[in-house]
């Protein structure tokens, strides 16, 4: 690893204080900490680092660290041991350390992390804000030497930002925890895998407290895409069957003919599918736990009388068997059509609904839980970055807003889905932050002819709200006020939209103002 050359020092230098404001947004700043030390240390060239900060606010309050340039048990050791030797000593001071050679440093000659690790050239700046403490280490320089002035300010400064931004970072998790409506039922429940805070999604969380430990069955209400399948996996995770298996079938992914080999099982020769061993049935898989049968409203006809069977004497019977068999399962259902207009399009069984139905739970769309919008979305960016092995990119603050201000039709699983698009689209674009215009890209390009529904009122809106403003020589608070939005609704979708008084844009025939959409 060579010295820099001036040019690539300037890249680096712009990269790195890129980085460091990046950390002001970060729902998990670690990568974004490993990213920073790693420009750092390729600017000082050093062959490894360790950064660390940690909350003396809160009890059991965050820690992040991260390591550059160091194998697991080099990382150790700094961990381990230099963190008790240098490191220690710029914190109790408070002040930087920099020694050419620690093995030679009076200072730390004695420490036995020191002379264990055959420390050379070292440097070490605290990192002090309000509410948190930590340090900027970097160990051995490449080719030898000590440290140049030059670096040592370079560190410091890097230090002067992180500090104060961490310290931001860390006040915005406590203050999120203050308003965290479900805090007092997270810690009394597992909730895997769920995200938000919302008053809506504490509301739900505590009747499931309660219907959790019951062994009735349940029936799951909501819309598309709210996130059924969660909650059953909570209902399940939190009930007395939580050590037995958890099995789900959705009930509209198969062909009818293959429904009740699925659901109950087969005997050998049954039929074609099955002439030579049986199937084990998702009933029989579930024994001991809980069956999730998603959309049960698209159950068979045939198939619910067999079902109502099932859940009236907790027997059923194998497909081709002839012998019943006694099931000990917990049934929850969910769907999100309205069983009672099915049954009286005789689509679904009455006497079953009133049996599934046992107690019922409703699943909060996402316009009931706005608040929960922006930490969902960075949930799903970090994950599709995560999966794909791709840098952290975290979300604008344009980005939020248009998120938080769109609607969700297809609520959670539509954000997922835009999550994941917007991470693809900022990469091809080689952005290091995710923008409106890779949320929304219908937005960004309204002159392309498009077949969608979704971009063809985009483009409307986007004339709409132009015309609106210059109807107002683009004074935003009158705007607002003449479209009944608040100024910063309007303010996200200006910044959506990338409106500009120098656009020339034609309503044309586009649709009415009050048509539904």
């Amino acid at each position: 690893m060579q010295q820099p050359s001036p040019d690539l020092r300037i890249r680096l230098e712009r990269d790195l204080f890129r980085s460091c404001l990046r950390l002001v947004r970060a729902e998990d700043p670690t990568p974004l900490l490993a990213e920073t030390l790693e420009l750092l240390r390729g600017r000082i060239g050093a062959e490894c680092g360790y950064i660390e900060i940690a909350d003396v606010e809160s009890h059991g309050g965050q820690r992040w660290s991260a390591s550059v340039g160091a194998d697991e048990s080099t990382r150790d050791v700094i961990v381990a041991r230099i963190s008790h030797g240098v490191v220690a000593a710029a914190l109790e001071s408070g002040k930087t350390v920099h020694s050419p050679s620690a093995v030679l440093d009076a200072r730390f000659q004695d420490r036995e992390s020191v002379r264990h690790g055959e420390i050379e050239a070292v440097l070490c700046v605290p990192l002090t804000a309000k509410g948190c403490v930590g340090a900027i280490y970097l160990q051995n320089r490449v080719g030898g030497g000590p440290f140049t002035p030059d670096d040592v300010d370079c560190v410091q400064d890097v230090a002067g930002f992180v500090g104060p931004l961490a310290g931001r970072l860390l006040e915005v998790l406590r203050r999120r925890a203050r308003d965290d409506k479900t805090a007092g039922l997270r810690a009394r429940l597992r909730t895997d895998g769920l995200v938000g805070t919302s008053a809506a999604l504490a509301e739900t969380l505590a009747r499931l407290e309660v219907v959790a430990r019951l062994d009735t069955n349940v029936l799951l209400l909501g819309a598309s895409g709210v996130g059924k399948s969660l909650f059953a996996k909570l209902l399940h995770d939190n009930s007395a069957r939580a050590g037995g298996p958890f099995v789900a079938l959705n009930c509209a992914a198969l062909p009818e003919h293959l429904v009740e080999s699925e659901l109950f099982g087969a005997e050998r020769g049954a039929h074609s599918a099955v002439a030579h061993k049986g199937v084990v049935g998702k009933i029989a898989a579930a024994e001991g736990g809980t069956l999730f049968l998603d959309e049960v409203a698209e159950l068979p006809i045939s198939m619910q009388a067999k079902l109502l069977q099932l859940v009236q004497t907790k027997e059923y019977y194998r497909l081709g068997g002839a012998r019943s068999i006694r099931a000990d399962v917990r049934i929850v259902s969910a769907t999100n059509r309205d069983l009672e207009q099915a049954i009286a399009e005789r689509s679904f069984r009455e006497d079953l609904y009133y049996r599934i139905r046992g107690i019922q739970l409703r699943v909060p769309e996402l316009a009931q839980r706005r608040e929960d919008i922006a930490p969902l979305a960075q949930h799903f960016c970090a994950e599709s970055c995560a999966r794909n092995n791709l840098p952290g990119l975290p979300l604008s603050a344009a980005a939020l807003a248009a998120l938080e201000f769109s609607d969700w039709p297809g609520n959670v699983r539509e954000l997922a889905g835009a999550c994941e698009q917007a991470v693809v689209e900022a990469r091809i674009a080689g952005a290091d932050e995710i923008d409106v215009a890779h949320l929304f890209p219908a937005a960004r390009e309204p002159e392309q002819a498009t077949a969608s529904f979704q971009g063809a009122r985009a483009r409307w809106e986007r004339a709409f709200l132009h015309q609106a403003l210059a109807g107002v020589r683009w004074n935003v608070t009158a705007a607002a006020r003449e479209l009944d939005m608040s100024r910063s609704h309007l303010n996200a979708l200006i910044r959506r939209y990338r409106l500009n008084r120098d656009t020339f844009i034609e309503l044309g025939d586009s649709p009415a103002h009050d048509e539904p959409s």
